[in-house]
């Protein structure tokens, strides 16, 4: 499915801080995705725009949508499960499964490339530094709760 678009339907839909993560039901694309890759989501009325696959699993993919800036992030703060997307991909390099232990960093929105990176290699994962930029950091529960060492961080 890599350049040609297809649509899909909003699964589930969550908060955390001023994120919005965003599942979205495509089983081609959650079969392809690999840690570091991304989408093209096209928002109809809006925009086409690219956003990091921060998870998948059976027939869906997971976004992460940080605060509303542009129409294109207001729109997605404001759409609702079953609203029709469109989706091209995946795309991008995928980040290397290298070493036997690894330690992750990150902050706002580049954590999400590195929770898909830990469901994937999550034996590999001992620790995660995750900075906040101000903003909070997504997705640190998800990783406290499989064991992993968190330190997170305010910039400083």
């Amino acid at each position: 499915m890599r350049g040609k678009p297809e649509p899909a339907r909003v699964k589930r839909i969550y908060s955390e801080g001023i994120y919005r993560s965003i599942e979205i039901q495509s089983e081609s694309l959650a079969k392809e995705a690999y840690p570091g890759s991304f989408l093209m989501l096209w928002i109809p009325g809006v925009d086409e725009i690219p956003f990091a696959i921060a998870s998948s699993h059976g027939d869906s993919v997971e976004i992460l949508v940080g605060p509303p800036r542009g129409e294109a992030t207001k729109a997605l703060h404001n759409i609702s499960i079953g609203d029709l997307l469109g989706v091209r991909g995946p795309l991008g390099r995928p980040l290397p499964d290298i070493g036997s232990k690894v330690l992750l960093v990150g902050s706002s929105h580049g954590v999400s490339y590195l929770r898909f990176y830990f469901e994937r290699y999550r034996k590999k994962v001992r620790k995660a530094l995750l900075i906040d930029d101000g903003r909070g950091i997504p997705y640190v529960r998800v990783f406290r709760r499989d064991g992993v060492e968190v330190f997170a961080d305010p910039v400083i």
